[in-house]
C-alpha cells in the first residue's frame, strides 16, 4: 500500500483530482476540499480589546438572562451588552451571559500605557495584529481543564483537536503536548500554558501557533531538553 500525503495546501483547498504511478501500479483519486470543525457552541466568548475599546460578546448560542461582566476573581464591573475597556488595563475579565452559570474563558485587557508612559505604536500593532489572527470566538476546540493534549478530559466536550482544529488553551491552564501524528492544526492560541512531553517524540502540524501576554510556551529547559520533536 501507497501513502501519499499533501504539503502546502490550506485547509479548505479542493485538491481535485490526483494521479500517482509507484513502480508498474497507477491509481486516482479525487480529494475534494474538506472543512474546518465548526467553532464551538454552548460556551460564551469575548473579543479581545485595549483599555480605550469596549468588550463585546459572543453568547455561544446560549439564551440570555442576566449578563455579568467581571474581573477574574474580582469585582463585578457591569451588566450591559459590552463593556468599556477603560481603567481595565491588565485585568483579565469574564463574561457571563446567563447569571453566572456559565462563564466565558478570560481575556486580558490591553493596556495602551504604563507606570503613566504610553506603549510603543509598533508594540501596540503588533499586540493587536497577533490575537486577531485567533480569536476566542472562532476556536473550535477549547482546553477547560490541565492535563495532557491526547486526553479528552483535557477538552470542552472530550473533543481532542485534530484536523482543521482551532484552538484555545484559556489563562490558568497548562497542557502538555504529547502527540506523534501527522493530524494538520490550523490555528492554536496560548493564554495559558503549552509544554511539551519530554519523555517521548512528539510531532506537531500547526499553519500558526500563538503565545498572548503572559503566556508560556515551553519545549523543555537548559537542564532538561525535548526529545525529537516537530512543530
Amino acid at each position: 500500500m501507497a501513502q501519499i500525503r499533501f504539503k502546502g495546501f490550506r485547509t479548505g483547498t479542493n485538491i481535485g483530482l490526483v494521479s500517482a504511478t509507484v513502480g508498474a501500479e497507477t491509481g486516482s483519486a479525487v480529494i475534494p476540499a474538506f472543512q474546518k470543525p465548526a467553532a464551538v457552541v454552548g460556551v460564551p466568548r469575548i473579543s479581545d480589546a485595549f483599555d480605550d475599546g469596549t468588550l463585546t460578546p459572543n453568547d455561544g448560542g446560549i439564551t440570555v438572562t442576566t449578563r455579568i461582566w467581571r474581573i477574574v476573581d474580582g469585582a463585578v464591573q457591569g451588566n450591559g451588552a459590552t463593556l468599556s475597556g477603560a481603567g481595565l488595563g491588565g485585568q483579565w475579565i469574564e463574561y457571563s451571559p446567563d447569571n453566572g452559570t456559565t462563564w466565558s474563558p478570560p481575556v486580558m485587557v490591553y493596556a495602551k500605557s504604563h507606570m503613566g508612559m504610553s506603549m510603543p505604536a509598533s508594540h501596540l500593532a503588533d499586540d493587536a495584529a497577533i490575537v486577531a489572527l485567533v480569536p476566542h470566538a472562532e476556536a473550535t476546540h477549547i482546553a477547560v481543564a490541565s492535563g495532557d493534549w491526547s486526553d479528552p478530559a483535557t477538552w470542552l466536550n472530550g473533543a481532542v483537536p485534530k484536523n482543521g482544529a482551532t484552538v484555545l488553551i484559556p489563562r490558568q491552564i497548562s497542557v502538555t503536548y504529547d502527540v506523534n501524528e501527522r493530524f494538520r492544526l490550523d490555528r492554536v492560541r496560548v493564554d495559558g500554558t503549552l509544554t511539551w512531553a519530554l519523555d517521548q517524540s512528539t510531532a506537531m502540524l500547526v499553519e500558526t501557533l500563538i503565545g498572548t501576554r503572559g503566556s508560556s510556551i515551553l519545549m523543555g529547559t537548559a537542564g532538561n531538553r525535548a526529545r525529537k520533536t516537530h512543530v
